[in-house]
């Protein structure tokens, strides 16, 4: 499959659309029985086609828009008590492992009684077919610090983090002004940052709204941003105008946009990783049997 991007835009549907085709596309609704399983569910992120999304604070599902593939992820029997489960304050990440090739899911949550302390933690590792389960105590959790851009800046509330072709950003805003965009080559490398870009449209740099960049066009000459009020925009970066992008059948409110890149991976990962494994395993056996007949 050569690599295609499209957008998946999320309100009570999902929908899908060609990224190449923005300005003149319909958005596509998924069709049952994804658009039941699916409903409801809140996006954690996408890596390599695959799309990691949440729902109900307890389930949590893989989902490959390409190969319509869906797959939820178990929970482990836990000992902990019911109001870490109905906790409305939770932390949720998804991401890909080069070093050990293997995708892994994080999810943190916090009890919503005063008489509790501590966070559990849950980590899914899923090639390896294994999962932990943590209470952390006290409410702390230990993170490695990561430098910042060498700019001035006064108001560090100004200051977001973002992925942005596929690299970490953060976005710097000086309201009424420009909003930077800056970029880490080097994961954890302080002098690694450079600025890709800058969004200097007086509409989009209001300390009002907040304003995502989301990919670059095919020509890399304009960037897709989506806007706070849930419109989605194009800014041209040489002549820093913007034009709004009308898609057909698009919901008139959705929660989140994630443009991605099709793959075959399955979401069924760690059940196709482990399932050949078993049969590479009983194959062996077979052979040596042979061998000594």
């Amino acid at each position: 499959m050569q690599n295609k991007y499209c957008v998946i835009i999320r309100g009570f549907l999902a929908y899908s659309v060609d990224f190449d085709s923005l300005d003149d596309t319909t958005a596509i609704a998924i069709s049952e029985p994804l658009r039941t399983l699916l409903r409801g569910t809140g996006l954690v992120g996408s890596c390599n086609g695959l799309l990691c999304l949440y729902q109900r604070k307890t389930d949590i599902y893989l989902w490959n828009p390409a190969t319509r593939k869906c797959k939820e992820l178990p929970i482990a029997p836990t000992d902990f008590i019911r109001p870490f489960d109905i906790d409305p304050s939770f932390l949720c990440g998804f991401g890909y492992d080069a070093v050990n090739d293997d995708y892994k899911v994080l999810r943190i949550l916090r009890p919503d009684r005063p008489d509790l302390a501590g966070s559990k933690l849950r980590l899914w590792v899923l090639k390896a077919a294994y999962q932990f389960l943590l209470l952390i105590l006290p409410l702390k959790i230990v993170a490695r610090e990561v430098p910042m851009p060498a700019v001035q800046y006064k108001n560090p509330n100004k200051l977001s983090l973002c992925i942005f072709a596929e690299s970490l950003c953060v976005l710097i805003l000086y309201p009424s002004i420009r909003m930077d965009v800056w970029s880490m080559k080097e994961y954890g490398i302080g002098n690694s940052w450079c600025k890709l870009f800058s969004l200097e449209h007086t509409l989009l740099v209001s300390s009002s709204i907040s304003v995502r960049p989301v990919a670059y066009s095919k020509c890399r000459g304009d960037v897709l941003v989506e806007v706070v009020d849930k419109k989605v925009m194009w800014y041209n970066l040489e002549r820093k105008t913007i034009r709004t992008v009308n898609i057909a059948n698009m919901p008139d409110v959705f929660h989140d946009l994630e443009v991605y890149t099709e793959s075959l991976v399955p979401p069924d990962y760690i059940f196709s990783c482990n399932g050949k494994q078993q049969q590479e395993k009983k194959k062996q056996p077979q052979q040596q049997r042979r061998k000594e007949r």
